[in-house]
């Protein structure tokens, strides 16, 4: 498993201060720009068998998940959905506001990033 999936401070350094008081129309567009400031590659609503990623990042085979409004249970089962995919290798959920979630679903990890 590649490094930075291990640690995902690089994700946090990259929004950090960034999506303070950034509306819920703009959140995307406030991630991707973070994103490409900090130089990490992600591809935006990536088409996956069911779906779409928000952001996947294939270097890493990371996901992230964003969330303005959402039940615990939901974020969980969709993020379930993602980690069953043999592409996802974890998933980071950038949320606006604190949640729990468990710290791994199919073996994978599963990290919080709030923004709130």
């Amino acid at each position: 498993m590649p490094a930075k999936l291990l640690d995902r401070s690089y994700l946090r350094s990259a929004l950090a201060g960034r999506l303070d008081g950034v509306a819920e129309s703009d959140f995307g567009d406030a991630v991707a720009d973070a994103l490409e400031a900090h130089g990490i590659h992600a591809l935006r609503e990536h088409p996956v068998e069911g779906g779409r990623f928000d952001f996947y990042l294939p270097g890493s085979r990371l996901v992230l998940e964003l969330k303005c409004k959402c039940s615990a249970v939901a974020l969980a089962r969709q993020i379930r959905r993602y980690c069953e995919l043999e592409c996802v290798d974890g998933v980071v959920a950038v949320l606006r506001r604190p949640m729990v979630l468990p710290p791994t679903l199919c073996g994978k990890p599963v990290d919080i990033i709030t923004t709130w």
